[in-house]
């Protein structure tokens, strides 16, 4: 179809009108034809005296315009439209929303030229009354004009005042939300180009400012993107605030807005003011700093909210910041000055905290100084010079005071925690703002003595806290001298020993001895450390119970590496003493706790290493070689242990330490090389714990040690005799009954497994691990039979985990292999729980902080292999078969049960969005498993059943009759009152159901409601009261 007979189709077949289009479009696009032959041939109807027939030839080029790429059109081509769009908005104004349309998209074309922008912006203001458009078109020339100011800056600057008269009487009345916006990003954009406002500065003003303060809310029914308030706000803040020709007119109208009685309009206020100074110059702000002050000053101290306090401390702290940059000149006034200003400050502030008028007044003064300090280093030393004296006065004559007199304490205990405070902050805005510390010097001989006689004092435990953080803050900022750190670390000694000391004042007291030992690590090792290892000595003589005390003191200041390093010496001594011992200790637990802490916290672990981790391998491995059956060497003591390793080698990075150190323990347990720990006893017992006939039970528990490396370390560090290692542990799982050995082995197993990178490498590990789970024996009665049973189910669950997380092909078979054991009576209840290990994030094992391979929606993946499996499950008439298997099978309902169960493990971990997707599959499961009487799995249930009613009424609604029956027998469930409160929400939140499948239920329900209000716990009364009022409402108007 050639150009003439799309044109021909456009205007005579309005239903093939953009079929026209496009053809039209498409040959521009393929050159077949120029824009301006399509021009020429409408020549007759544009010259119409048909404004109908002109608009629609306006509307055809918008369209073709709107359809081609801008990057069509030639420059030339650009011209002449621009020269006949021009010239068309000088038609009737019915032309003009199309025409407009066409500009829009010609403005964003970078081949229009500066001189034809010129004649757009010149024919639009003189030829278009822009405020009796309709709202899009309006819209678009605000547009328009933004894309030319974006695009040709220039044009619009050499326009200057005409351009600005121009956009004066162009917005002036808009009132459209979506319209401001793009008015104020105009106005703002403009000034910010630089434009002249010349004599049009107060008309610009008061065209922007009659929209201040806005309170503006969306309207519900925007479908668009909605114009929030805020946006507006933003923007209308931008442009007041763009330039200082608008300070003679802004501050007194912010001035005026402060003391409004609307809040928002307060804060507002505040802020623009805030934001406009930071652009004004002394000559713009110098005759308003004293109405400004006393404006804010009355604001802050009389505000009823936290915003318009905040703000205001924000407007003050910008002011002083202005004024410290001003150029001081002989001939200026005292009012015109920083330190003429600061002194209007100090001399309303002071009063209010000499006097101590209200306790508001003087707090807010306190606050206002403390703004002032922190705007710059000029006032900062202004102000500390006038209000340190006068704080520290207070302070000092108060807990002089105390002291003299205790029965004044309940009076005084503020007037020294405030000024605690107030120092306090002045340290800390010292350190945080890199002020000079010289000015402080010459106050730190009181600041160190008043916070040291009101630690000593014992005044109250904030006091004390806030002393000892002022103490803190000194050392900080460095204004105190060798023998003031060895004071302070006395002091904390001997608070520290004070068992009336309170639990939060020894909490800051071990901060500041760990922040001590980063900056003074010698003052502290021979002051803290070796006083606390005298005590702990001392203790253990004497069989103190002040060692737990002790211990918390030396892990606060393992924040030095040295430090670190003497610490856990001193400690593995200690439990190498305990272990050793021949009686059972009731204080070796205490240093296993202490020595856990102290690896979890701290990132030296290359050093852990040597003074922490070999250490204890070698402690447990040569008592596995003497085999002396009176150390204290038992499980728990072994599973701390190993916690203690997992936290040195997760941190671990790849490097030679790594690799050395697990090269030295895969000699150790692999090849029995003991020389490698310097082992040089002799002993009749070869080091072979994966020999389980050869070797001890100590031995063999020695490579829980071994399992919590390998699971803990990063997947790099690459492990050099991999096949034998996954062999040993394989072999060991095998032939041990030792629960905490087998449970180890399969958590290490499970961690190769998932962090492996080499897919070959793990499927054959997984063939391993099925061959040597074999088949399941189900004949029950032997122990031993049964301790296999668990033995292989504690495998499967972790190796699941691993594959789960993992995504690996394979999760399904071993969620199958699961899913049968429910039926198990052996290991039916326990297979059930494996379900919440598989789900659940573990800490030392298969966790991020260990480096796990962790996919990304893992858990919802398990759970869309699991439903339907354990669905089918559920359902199958196989569960039980046979009278001959009774004596090993559980009946179909304990089965069922454990089925239930499973679910229910899962279902915790799972998002709603998730279960929405699984509803016909999960409704029936889930009204079966109410007839449950396991508490646990009843409170579940019912909290995924009140989700699932909330989230999807539509469906649940098919069961309400069900469900109400189900709820209302657990509203007198007397074994645990959690399923009778989470019942009765259930029962409640069944009211948003449609009120024509309810409403036959209401009596019923009501009745048998009431009984719940006689509970004699009060949670389930209130749950009752609840639930019942929701039904009563049930069909009313």
């Amino acid at each position: 179809m050639d150009m003439g007979n799309s044109i021909k189709l456009y205007f005579e077949e309005p239903f093939k009108a953009k079929e026209a289009v496009a053809h039209i479009a498409e040959g521009i696009e393929l050159k077949q034809h120029k824009f301006v032959d399509i021009i020429e041939s409408l020549k007759d109807k544009i010259l119409s005296t048909d404004v109908e027939e002109r608009v629609k030839v306006c509307t055809l080029i918008e369209e073709v315009l709107c359809i081609i790429p801008s990057k069509t059109l030639l420059p030339a081509e650009v011209s002449s439209l621009c020269e006949f769009l021009c010239a068309k908005l000088k038609d009737h104004n019915l032309l003009h929303p199309a025409v407009l349309r066409s500009i829009h998209r010609l403005s964003k074309s970078k081949s229009l030229s500066a001189e034809y922008c010129q004649s757009i912006l010149i024919t639009l203001f003189q030829e278009v009354h822009i405020q009796s458009c309709f709202l899009s078109v309006r819209l678009i020339v605000y547009e328009i004009l933004l894309n030319i100011l974006d695009q040709h800056k220039k044009v619009v600057l050499k326009m200057g005042k005409d351009f600005v008269y121009n956009l004066i009487r162009s917005v002036e009345g808009e009132q459209e939300p979506r319209n401001l916006l793009l008015v104020f990003q105009l106005w703002y954009q403009s000034i910010a180009a630089g434009i002249d406002l010349g004599q049009f500065v107060e008309d610009t003003f008061e065209i922007v400012s009659c929209y201040f303060p806005i309170d503006f809310n969306p309207p519900p029914s925007d479908k668009k993107v909605p114009v929030t308030c805020e946006d507006l706000v933003n923007v209308l803040r931008k442009v007041l605030s763009s330039t200082p020709a608008f300070a003679q007119y802004c501050i007194p109208l912010m001035l005026e807005k402060m003391e409004s009685d609307v809040q928002s309009a307060k804060v507002d206020a505040m802020k623009t003011l805030t934001d406009s100074i930071k652009n004004y110059y002394k000559r713009d702000l110098k005759e308003f700093t004293r109405s400004i002050w006393q404006t804010l000053k009355r604001e802050v101290q009389q505000a009823m909210s936290s915003d318009v306090e905040t703000a205001g401390l924000d407007l003050l702290r910008q002011l002083v910041e202005n004024i410290s940059t001003w150029p001081t000149v002989s001939t200026d006034n005292t009012n015109q000055t920083l330190k003429g200003f600061l002194q209007d400050v100090l001399d309303d502030c002071l009063p209010s905290i000499t006097q101590q008028r209200t306790d508001k007044h003087a707090w807010m003064a306190c606050q206002m100084l403390l703004t002032c300090l922190k705007a710059s280093s000029t006032s900062y030393k202004l102000i500390l010079e006038a209000i340190m004296p006068l704080v520290l006065n207070e302070a000092e004559n108060n807990v002089t005071e105390i002291s003299n007199n205790p029965e004044s304490l309940v009076f005084l205990v503020d007037r020294v925690q405030t000024p605690l405070n107030i120092i306090l902050d002045v340290l800390t805005s010292v350190k945080s703002l890199k002020y000079d510390v010289e000015h402080l010097k010459e106050f730190k001989d009181r600041l160190f003595s008043l916070s040291l006689s009101a630690l000593n004092s014992n005044i109250s435990t904030q006091v004390s806290c806030a002393a000892v953080a002022c103490v803190a803050a000194c050392v900080s900022v460095n204004i105190l001298t060798e023998s003031d750190i060895q004071e302070i670390a006395t002091i904390i000694i001997k608070q520290l020993a004070d068992r009336k000391c309170h639990e939060r004042i020894q909490h800051e007291l071990l901060s500041v001895s760990g922040f001590l030992a980063q900056e003074h690590m010698e003052v502290v090792e021979s002051v803290i450390f070796s006083t606390m290892v005298d005590n702990l000595e001392k203790a253990e003589e004497s069989g103190n119970t002040d060692i737990n005390q002790i211990l918390n003191g030396l892990s606060a200041i393992c924040t030095h590496q040295d430090l670190l390093k003497k610490v856990v010496v001193v400690i593995i001594e200690q439990i190498k003493k305990h272990i050793l011992a021949k009686e059972p200790s009731s204080t070796l637990n205490e240093y296993l706790k202490c020595l856990k802490y102290i690896t979890s916290k701290s990132n030296y672990s290359d050093q852990l290493i040597d003074t922490c981790v070999v250490p204890l391998v070698r402690l447990c491995v040569a008592e596995g070689v003497n085999n002396d059956p009176t150390v204290n060497l038992d499980i728990p003591t072994l599973k701390s242990m190993s916690l203690i390793v997992n936290n040195c080698c997760r941190k671990l990075a790849p490097g030679n330490i790594a690799t050395s150190f697990l090269n030295l323990l895969l000699n150790v347990f692999l090849a029995g090389d003991l020389s490698a720990l310097n082992i040089t006893e002799s002993s009749s017992l070869p080091f072979s714990p994966f020999s389980c006939p050869n070797s001890t039970l100590l031995q063999q528990m020695s490579v829980c040690l071994l399992t919590s490396v390998i699971s803990s370390l990063d997947p790099s560090i690459k492990i050099s005799r991999m096949d034998e290692l996954q062999e040993k542990l394989l072999d060991l799982y095998s032939n041990t009954d030792e629960q905490a050995i087998y449970v180890a082995c399969s958590k290490a197993l499970a961690s190769l497994l998932n962090k492996n990178p080499s897919l070959p490498a793990c499927e054959v590990l997984i063939k391993q691990i099925e061959q040597r789970l074999g088949l399941l024996n189900t004949q029950a009665g032997d122990s031993t039979i049964k301790s296999s049973k668990i033995r292989s189910l504690t495998l499967i669950i972790w190796t699941t985990k691993a594959l789960a997380m993992r995504n690996h092909k394979t999760t399904g078979l071993f969620i199958d292999r699961l899913v049968k054991l429910l039926a198990d009576e052996d290991t039916g209840p326990i297979a059930a729980g494996g379900f919440d290990i598989i789900m659940h994030d573990s800490e030392d094992v298969l966790s991020p902080a260990t480096h796990v391979t962790k996919k990304l929606l893992y858990k919802q993946r398990f759970f869309l292999i699991f439903m339907p499996k354990i669905t089918h499950y559920f359902e199958s008439k196989n569960l039980v078969t046979g009278e001959s298997q009774q004596k090993h099978l559980v009946s179909t309902s304990i089965a069922k049960a454990n089925c239930l169960t499973a679910l229910s493990n899962v279902l915790a971990h799972i998002p709603r969005q998730v279960l929405l997707q699984q509803m016909k599959d999960l409704i029936p499961l889930l009204l079966h498993s109410l007839q449950s009487s396991e508490v646990v799995f009843l409170k579940s249930v019912l909290s995924t059943l009140f989700s699932l009613i909330q989230d999807a009424p539509g469906i649940m609604q098919a069961y309400v009759e069900t469900l109400m029956k189900d709820f209302l027998s657990l509203v007198d469930y007397d074994k645990d009152m959690k399923v009778r409160v989470e019942s009765l929400r259930c029962i409640g939140i069944c009211t948003i159901l449609p009120t024509h499948i309810i409403f036959p239920l209401r009596n019923d329900v009501i009745k048998k409601m009431a009984v719940a209000l006689d509970d004699r716990k009060r949670s389930v009364r209130c749950e009752a009261a609840k639930a019942r009022s929701e039904w009563f409402l049930v069909g009313a108007q």
